[in-house]
């Protein structure tokens, strides 16, 4: 007996009593058996609607609110429900406006979370300058689930070994700084196209949409100053800006 759904498909293919009472009794879309994927399966080769209306009975809310891309990603591809949205991640500064890299407090944002430290993504020749991910140093969180959420401020990045290496703590100031003007080198693109070799970094802060002189941190500062050094000695090479904030010498960002 199935009394709380009239969907054709699982009264055909559900060929069990199932109660009100199991209602929400799976954990979470990881936690299915290997018999209960398949059975959702064989509902979604013929009815998507019914596949979702099967797995929000069975998996506890919220859990299964990303029923739709468990659907595709598991019961029509082929995944793996264990492992399914289950990935290693980086936890990077979430870029929300273009003043973020100048004002965000980098080391207060992780105060507080116990995951490993500290890496960052590594930077590559064939990044979207656009992308704020590349060079960002975070730490790291393993196997975070498919409803976690990063802390206020912080976004998760899915990463795998080869894309991350591990940052000295000797090394922290410097590889958050070259983060931060490698920021500042996509949203003053602008200036930087027209001002390469006599800018400064007072100059390339003001180019910036919404810059707050007051708002500033010490740490924006330093990076503006080594990023107009970047503009004066490689402006003319094919690497910048794309790769501005990672092409200069260490000393220049301490």
């Amino acid at each position: 007996m199935i009394s709380w759904t009239t969907n054709e498909v699982i009264h055909r293919i559900v060929k069990r009593d199932v109660p009100e009472s199991d209602r929400g009794t799976i954990p979470t879309l990881n936690d299915l058996p290997d018999w209960m994927v398949e059975e959702a399966r064989q509902i979604a080769r013929e009815s998507l609607v019914g596949a979702g209306k099967y797995l929000k009975f069975y998996v506890s809310a919220p859990y299964a609110d990303w029923a739709d891309d468990f659907i595709q990603d598991v019961l029509l591809d082929g995944g793996d429900a264990r492992t399914w949205n289950v990935h290693d991640c980086l936890c990077i500064p979430d870029e929300l406006t273009s003043t973020t890299a100048l004002e965000v407090h980098y080391r207060d944002l992780f105060q507080g979370m116990d995951s490993e430290r500290w890496f960052r993504i590594k930077p590559k020749s064939a990044d979207q300058h656009s992308a704020a991910s590349p060079g960002a140093v975070g730490i790291l969180s393993r196997e975070v689930r498919y409803w976690h959420a990063a802390p206020k401020g912080l976004a998760f990045f899915r990463v795998q070994a080869q894309d991350v290496e591990f940052v000295e703590p000797a090394m922290l100031d410097i590889a958050m700084r070259r983060w931060i003007a490698h920021r500042m080198s996509w949203w003053a693109r602008k200036h930087l196209e027209l001002h390469r070799a006599g800018t400064t970094g007072d100059e390339i802060i003001r180019a910036i949409p919404g810059a707050d002189a007051s708002k500033l941190t010490d740490d924006a500062r330093i990076a503006a100053g080594a990023l107009a050094r970047e503009a004066r000695a490689y402006g003319e090479t094919a690497e910048f800006p794309q790769r501005a904030g990672f092409l200069g010498i260490d000393s220049w960002y301490q």
